[in-house]
């Protein structure tokens, strides 16, 4: 999905706008909460002009049974389409479109997961970039699926970022992929390897026969949590054990992205910090080394 925003003069203009934003985000992401919907449907606006707004707009979408609201398991509250509300999107892009009645993640133990994943993901939209979320690959029709990418690859993404690679004439030769891994509980030394593994095969194409290569790995996180050490020490054993293959430390490291999510409990979210490995690395002595060794 990419959903460009325009700042139209028209009040009219403007409540279609915020009303196909709303329709087609919560199409995408399934299910979203009032936070990451906002930030989505008013990008440019404060964090305290978009509560007021939302609060307002989503309430009277609600009453137009478009979309509803429901408690989630992290105890805030989602919104999802109704099957009136899929029925406009269908209108819109002439696509599948299913009603969140269907989805049972409201409760479930993936919403904190789910919820970072969006979190991220809708700030790469409002930056301009195409994505596709979780519940997009796993349930919506396109160019990459759920079951082409787990024969290509053995697992799943908990997203993707498609950034468009064009010429000087401004012709479209292909895109390079963000695979996102949202690190939400714990993994083991063996989860982790294979990950690293993944980001070992940077430069591939995503998929056989497609303009889809696979650029960076973004581990996305919160800051609270133990997280980033791991990840950090298993891309560093990673490393040291097959150096002596790689052609550009700087160019691999590189493309290993921390995504650290200044959050607080329940799952506020004020914005995230995004450094590459090899930067990473640069800036502790003892890291440091082991690139100039």
């Amino acid at each position: 999905m990419k959903l460009p925003y325009v700042q139209h003069s028209s009040p009219f203009e403007r409540h279609q706008q915020n009303l196909t934003r709303v329709l087609l985000g919560l199409h995408h992401f399934g299910y979203m909460r009032y936070q990451e919907l906002a930030r989505l449907v008013w990008p440019l606006s404060s964090e305290g002009s978009r509560q007021a707004n939302g609060s307002r707009f989503f309430k009277q979408l609600c009453e137009q049974k478009l979309i509803f609201r429901g408690l989630n398991s992290i105890g805030t509250y989602s919104y999802a389409l109704t099957g009136k509300g899929a029925r406009e999107v269908r209108k819109l892009i002439s696509s599948p479109a299913f009603d969140g009645t269907r989805i049972s993640g409201f409760m479930g133990l993936e919403v904190y997961h789910r919820t970072l994943g969006a979190a991220w993901l809708v700030e790469q939209l409002n930056a301009g970039h195409e994505v596709l979320s979780e519940y997009a690959i796993n349930t919506l029709p396109g160019e990459i699926t759920r079951p082409q990418l787990n024969k290509q690859w053995g697992k799943l993404p908990d997203g993707l970022v498609l950034r468009e690679v064009r010429d000087e004439a401004g012709q479209l030769i292909h895109y390079n992929v963000d695979w996102i891994e949202v690190e939400s509980s714990y993994k083991s030394p063996a989860q982790r390897e294979r990950l690293m593994q993944m980001a070992w095969s940077l430069g591939k194409q995503l998929l056989p026969d497609t303009p889809f290569f696979l650029d960076r790995i973004v581990f996305v996180y919160a800051s609270t949590s133990k997280h980033e050490a791991a990840l950090v020490r298993s891309a560093v054993v990673k490393f040291e054990a097959t150096r002596h293959e790689i052609d550009d430390p700087k160019a691999l490291l590189g493309s290993i992205v921390l995504a650290s999510a200044d959050a607080s409990l329940p799952l506020r979210i004020r914005g995230f910090t995004e450094v590459d490995l090899y930067t990473y690395m640069q800036r502790d002595p003892r890291l440091s080394k082991l690139l100039s060794d």
